[in-house]
């Protein structure tokens, strides 16, 4: 029971050490933070930082697990013949919606860019999450285009678009503060919109 007890207080540390981390470095950025100062938002020793983290380094590396972590999430999107594109287009939409819209994927998306403005290098393991979705969807059209319910001459291209389409109203927004002027419709019926477009554009030519 005392070992039991030991390791979920040694679990609280280290997670309140990346939650300390996220804030510091979203406040000063990631060059301008120190492991002293997340300590101290941590209510932690240095020492106890160290215990679990070598650097900064090793805390960003946390943070983009966890991003990966919120948007593995998001189901697998398989292309259902029985069903109107446009209905699977907003299931997908709806589904990634519910990951990137999370206030958790928001803040450390936050971290994250800010850190790839200075450090491009680190993106490795970024692009790893967002090629994931991408890949999906991608696959969803290509599988649309196979069974005939679409004319899509590149399934990629038309995977940027409705992905694109999405983060313009949920994910960019949102990161940079400005909701209030740009979401003039609720996300169901943004969905359902860039859905038609979508469906509508790329539909079969008689």
């Amino acid at each position: 029971m005392g070992r039991e007890m030991a390791e979920k207080l040694t679990d609280r540390k280290r997670r309140s050490v990346v939650e300390a981390a996220v804030k510091e470095f979203q406040r000063r950025g990631f060059d301008n933070t120190s492991m002293d100062q997340i300590a101290a938002t941590a209510g932690v020793s240095k020492r106890t930082v160290y215990n679990h983290f070598a650097g900064k380094e090793d805390l960003f590396a946390v943070i983009i697990e966890r991003i990966a972590e919120l948007a593995d999430v998001i189901p697998e999107f398989e292309f259902e013949s029985k069903k109107s594109a446009e209905s699977q287009l907003r299931a997908i939409g709806d589904n990634i919606f519910a990951a990137i819209g999370e206030p958790e994927f928001q803040d450390l998306a936050r971290v994250v860019l800010s850190r790839l403005i200075n450090a491009p290098h680190a993106s490795g393991a970024l692009e790893e999450t967002t090629n994931a979705i991408t890949m999906q969807v991608t696959q969803w059209f290509a599988d649309a285009k196979n069974a005939g319910m679409l004319n899509v001459p590149r399934p990629k291209v038309a995977s940027s678009q409705f992905i694109g389409m999405l983060m313009e109203y949920e994910f960019w927004p949102r990161l940079i503060g400005v909701t209030k002027q740009v979401h003039q419709v609720s996300p169901k019926a943004y969905v359902r919109d860039c859905a038609r477009v979508i469906a509508n554009a790329y539909a079969p030519k008689p």
